[in-house]
Parts: structure tokens; C-alpha cells; sequence
């Protein structure tokens, strides 16, 4: 009986207690088959990211959630301050963003990926799952932004300098540099932004000293007063300028070395306001214009030239405004001798003729004759210097009505026109022949477009010409007449022209050239193309008149040979291609 009532209490309470734990594993069991289903798609409880609760939301939810905790940084996320001035920039413009996908993922898994025991452990643990929000910088984007404000912010250091205010000498005082610290503004932001509120970052900058205080130069205030304390006066024979102080003031400059700073006036910008007295003293020389008359002779006289020593002037200025009394100088100049000069002329050293060329222009029209008897006096007298080079359109200048040049008829491709300066070339191959018989190099020839019947008179052969034409037009393309004098002395030009004759004498130093021309070699004959006619209401009906001769095209071609002391110096070929040419009539149509 004992036994029984003994046992009995005890059966009961260990069937009391399996059953009350049979209860609760019951409810367990329940309320696990309902949280897996209540979190279906949902966060698991106790998950947060940022301090941003997100049990039980949605991924979408929850993304939504943490765009609004984030949401007052994204619009500005930094504020930059120094003194008075203010940055402000929203996370895009710093290239920060948020890396919203990576937490998520995180807390997803959370309650996940221990399979059912995991799960169960995070329904009835209430353990809480914190994750922070990982943030991204774009370097460029960032630095580009800090840079920007330390270009606004930066300053470049200014020395102290001397000025002039009336009549006093003022000092205008030093400004220090300024630099934007941008390590520190750049740690600042990183180490505030992980709370992801919006901060504000005061920036620091470096001070850049200046190499000139004003305190440097007051004690030399005295001694730039003297240097502008009135101005300088400039004498040459009895004309006078005067430097005022204010040219003076702009003079000065102040060595770097700023403990031992004194003012000095600057040679170099003393110069450049002294070159207009230079230039008003300038006298260009005047070379002698010579000929040739059984040794080389000035037809006028030369004149030298004058150039004032701009070094020497500044170097007297300077000397001048260092003194309290005595401010006047005389202008230093030195005498330009002309290349050409009629008090020396051997110097040239022409000593003798080097070759004549000459044409004749018999038959020619008056107006054609005075245009040769013009350009012959425009390049006649032409000197060439050493190593230099003659032009001939350099030399005949301008042809115009102007320059003494007359329009006359001329037959252009078998037609009656007007030119101006018909008759320029007769001159120009009259100069050829001259140069080509001395031996003399040539950098531009050119021959006729068609053989030219005066250019043959006086049995001169075809190819012996040259063509020059001056544009008239923009866009055309001149055609010179250009050789060298290859000597160390001088050469001169000189051209007549009498009885309808031109001769072209060129006159120099003993080459020594031995020159031989081959004979013409004339090849390519070409037929004329057929006779051109054009009628004209100038000529009575029923007339008519040529205009132009039939000729045949050829080619021409010369060959130069230039010997010195039996050595060949050049051998050259000249080659002139010249076209065929139609007949051409005018009929008349008038009355």
C-alpha cells in the first residue's frame, strides 16, 4: 500500500509533466508552422540594416525604408565651410552611392541558410541581426570636386611693392598665399559620412608666405623716393625730352632678396619706354647710287646713318635719377655707314664688265618702246650684293600708269587688246642674255608661251628669252626673273638703250668663268591649229585684216657650260617650249 501511494504521486506527476511538455512542444511546433508562412517573402524578424527595422517587410519595403533613412544625405550629403563661404553637394556630385542590393541580400539569408533548425532558432531566439549600409566613392568624382574648391579658395602669394601716389612713394602691401588642405578636408568627409547624415566638414588651409613684407621696404622708402624724386632730361644737340616720374615709377623693381632689398630702376623697361626717342633719332643710311663709266662712279652721294645705343641711354637714365641735383643726360648715338658708300666705292670691289646682253625692239609700236625705255630705266643701276641675289621684278617696281608706264595695243592669242607695260620682257631677256654670257647661277626662268619675232632680231636664236609677269589679280602666280651673285664682291646692272637697241652690262669681280653656249637645238615642230576670225563693226563691211602670222611650234634648247681654271662648275639646260600659233583675221561688219 505504501509502495502504491508512494508511486502514485509520482506517475502523476511525471505524466502532469509529459504532458505539460508535450504542450509546449505542441505550440512550438504550431506557432513554427505559422512563422515560416507569416515570413513567406518577408524579412525574418529582428533583421535590421542601418538601425532601419525590416522584419517582416518585403524586399521592396524594405528597400523603400532604407531610401527614406538615407534619403536627407543622397540630397546633401556634405557642406563645406571656410569662413564665410560655403560648398554644398549632394552624394551624386561626391560620387557616393549606396550599395542597397549587398545588405539586402545579408539580411535575406538571415533565418535562411541553416535550414530548418536555423529557422526555428531565429523565429525563438529573438536575436537581432544589425547590418550596415556599404557605401561606394568614386575617386575621380570625389577629387574633382575637393580640387575645385581648392582651386576657388587658392591664392598666390603677392610681394610687397613700391608705388606713387601724387608725389608720394607709397608701398602697397603684401597679400599672403592660401591652400585648400585637401587631405584633411578629404579624411574629414570619408571618417563623418559612415552615419550617413548629412555633415558639415570646416576646411582647413596652408598659408603661403610672400618673399617681400612691406616692413622690408620701408627702410629703402627713402632711397626710391630719390629715384623718382623728379625726372630725367635727355639732350642730343638741341633737342630735348624729358622722362617724368611716373615713367621712372614704373621703372623700379625690388630684389628677391627681401632683408637686403633696395630699389632699383630695370634697364630692360627703361629701354622700352626710351625707344620712342630712339626711334624719332633713327636715321636709316643712304646708299650711293653708282655706274660705271670706265671704273664704278656715284651718280649720288651716300649718307650715313644714325642709331642711338638704347643699352648706354638706360645705363645714363639710371645714373641720373640717383642723383638729387645734376637729372640731365646727353643721348649716346653711334654713325651707321652705308653698304654703299661714295667716299669708298673701291670697297665694292667691281673692277671690271662681265658680260653685255642686248636686244633690239625696232619696229615697235610707240607705246611698246616707251615701256622698254621705262622698266630699262627702272633697273638700270641695280646693284647686287655678295652672295645675293638680283629680281627683276624687285627691281622694275611697280608696273603701273603711276610708275611711268603707258597702255597701247598688244595681240593677245591672235586678238587686238590693251596692256599696260607691253614690252617689260624685251628688257627682262635683254638682262637674261647679260647673265647667262657671265656664267652667273639663275633660280628662276621662264621662257615664252610663243616664240616672240623680236626677241630674234640682230640674230639672236630662239630660246634666248624670258618671260616676267607681275599678278594682277589675286590668285595669279608671278613669274621672276632671279640669279645670283655667287663672288664676294659686288656686281652692278647697268642698261641703255639707243637707236631702238637694249644692252644690259653686267659689271663685277674677276670670275674667272670660261662660258659656252651650245647652238639652239630646235626638235617637237608643230603644225599651226587652224586660222581663227572674229568680226568687228571698227572695219568696214566686207574688210578684212590678220592680226596674226601663222607659226609653227618648236622646241627650243640651250646648253650652258661654266668652266674655272678648267674645272666644270656647272653645266645647265635651258629648254623653252614654245606653242603653235593660228592665223587670226578681222572682218568688218561697219559701215
Amino acid at each position: 500500500m505504501k509502495l502504491v501511494r508512494e508511486r502514485t504521486p509520482g506517475r502523476r506527476v511525471s505524466r502532469r509533466g509529459f504532458l505539460l511538455s508535450g504542450g509546449a512542444t505542441t505550440a512550438a511546433v504550431a506557432a513554427g508552422a505559422l512563422f515560416p508562412l507569416r515570413c513567406n517573402g518577408k524579412f525574418y524578424p529582428g533583421a535590421a540594416i542601418a538601425g532601419v527595422p525590416i522584419g517582416g517587410l518585403t524586399r521592396d519595403e524594405a528597400q523603400a525604408a532604407l531610401q527614406e533613412r538615407v534619403d536627407a544625405f543622397m540630397r546633401s550629403a556634405v557642406t563645406y565651410v571656410y569662413q564665410n563661404q560655403t560648398w554644398r553637394f549632394s552624394a551624386q556630385e561626391l560620387g557616393i552611392s549606396i550599395d542597397f542590393d549587398h545588405a539586402l541580400d545579408l539580411a535575406w539569408s538571415y533565418g535562411r541558410e541553416d535550414g530548418v533548425t536555423g529557422r526555428y532558432e531565429a523565429l525563438l531566439d529573438r536575436r537581432e541581426l544589425a547590418l550596415p549600409l556599404i557605401t561606394r566613392v568614386d575617386t575621380a568624382t570625389f577629387e574633382a570636386a575637393l580640387q575645385g574648391i581648392a582651386d576657388e579658395l587658392h591664392l598666390d602669394p603677392v610681394d610687397a611693392t613700391f608705388g606713387m601716389q601724387g608725389t608720394d612713394i607709397t608701398i602697397t602691401p603684401e597679400r599672403t598665399g592660401r591652400t585648400l588642405n585637401v587631405t584633411a578636408a578629404r579624411e574629414a568627409t570619408l571618417s563623418a559620412m559612415v552615419d550617413l547624415q548629412p555633415i558639415t566638414v570646416m576646411l582647413r588651409v596652408t598659408v603661403d608666405p610672400v618673399a617681400i613684407t612691406a616692413a622690408d621696404l620701408e627702410p629703402s622708402r627713402a632711397e626710391a623716393a630719390l629715384l623718382i624724386s623728379g625726372g630725367v632730361t635727355l639732350e642730343y644737340r638741341d633737342e630735348r625730352w624729358e622722362v617724368d616720374r611716373d615713367a621712372l615709377a614704373r621703372s623700379i623693381v625690388i630684389p628677391h632678396d627681401a632683408v637686403n632689398a633696395r630699389p632699383v630702376l630695370d634697364p630692360g623697361t627703361l629701354a622700352i619706354i626710351l625707344q620712342p626717342i630712339a626711334d624719332a633719332l633713327y636715321r636709316a643710311p643712304v646708299n650711293a647710287e653708282i655706274g660705271w663709266n670706265d671704273g664704278v662712279y656715284a651718280i649720288s652721294e651716300s649718307r650715313a646713318g644714325r642709331e642711338i645705343d638704347l643699352e648706354k641711354l638706360a645705363e645714363r637714365v639710371i645714373e641720373a635719377a640717383g642723383q638729387s641735383d645734376d637729372r640731365t643726360v646727353q643721348i649716346p648715338a653711334r654713325k651707321l655707314v652705308p653698304e654703299i658708300d661714295s667716299d669708298n666705292l673701291d670697297a665694292l670691289g667691281i673692277t671690271g664688265l662681265l658680260a653685255d646682253g642686248s636686244s633690239s625692239y625696232a619696229g615697235s609700236a610707240s607705246e611698246r618702246a616707251i615701256n622698254v625705255e621705262v622698266s630699262a630705266e627702272k633697273v638700270t643701276h641695280t646693284p647686287i650684293p655678295p652672295g645675293g641675289s638680283f629680281s627683276f621684278l624687285s627691281a622694275v617696281g611697280t608696273i603701273s600708269v603711276d610708275a611711268g608706264f603707258v597702255e597701247g595695243k598688244i595681240i593677245a592669242d591672235g586678238w587686238y587688246t590693251s596692256d599696260i607695260g607691253g614690252g617689260v620682257c624685251q628688257v627682262s631677256t635683254t638682262v637674261y642674255r647679260a647673265a647667262l654670257l657671265a656664267g652667273l647661277p639663275f633660280t628662276e626662268w621662264w621662257p615664252h608661251a610663243f616664240r616672240v619675232a623680236f626677241y630674234e632680231l640682230d640674230g639672236w636664236p630662239a630660246g634666248m628669252d624670258a618671260a616676267i609677269y607681275q599678278p594682277n589679280n589675286e590668285g595669279e602666280w608671278a613669274l621672276d626673273l632671279v640669279f645670283t651673285n655667287p663672288t664676294d664682291s659686288w656686281m652692278l646692272l647697268q642698261m641703255t638703250t639707243a637707236d631702238q637697241v637694249a644692252t644690259a652690262s653686267l659689271y663685277g669681280p674677276d670670275t674667272g668663268y670660261q662660258v659656252e653656249l651650245t647652238d639652239v637645238e630646235l626638235s617637237n615642230v608643230t603644225q599651226p591649229p587652224p586660222p581663227l576670225e572674229r568680226t568687228s563693226a571698227e572695219l568696214p563691211a566686207g574688210q578684212r585684216q590678220q592680226t596674226q602670222q601663222p607659226q609653227t611650234g618648236v622646241t627650243a634648247t640651250l646648253v650652258r657650260r661654266v668652266r674655272k681654271d678648267g674645272e666644270l662648275l656647272r653645266e645647265e639646260t635651258f629648254t623653252s617650249v614654245y606653242a603653235p600659233v593660228a592665223a587670226a583675221f578681222v572682218v568688218g561688219t561697219g559701215r
